[in-house]
């Protein structure tokens, strides 16, 4: 069985897969939501955010970002290999 992941599920995946905590990783999830974090051309600017809000080095928010990237590209193959998942449960 797939899962869908909602905002709640993702924020918890960004911690476990982080080593961060919940808080901190819902301060992520927020700075993602202010971007396009898929786009390349803003990674710089929303690793810089990353840093300044949880005052961590370049390396680990360049990680936290690469992260939240891979955990949001999994669950978009997932919705398309899986497009009528939702459905099932009506």
């Amino acid at each position: 069985m797939v899962m869908t992941m909602n905002k709640t599920m993702f924020i918890k995946e960004i911690s476990k897969r982080c080593d961060i905590s919940v808080e901190d990783a819902t301060i992520v999830n927020s700075i993602l939501e202010d971007n396009f974090f898929l786009s390349k051309s803003s990674k710089d600017n929303i690793v810089n955010s990353i840093i300044g809000a949880l005052n961590i080095d370049i390396d680990k928010a360049t990680s936290i970002y690469d992260t939240c990237v891979s955990i949001a590209s999994e669950a978009v193959k997932n919705k398309i290999k899986h497009p009528f998942r939702n459905l099932d449960k009506k």
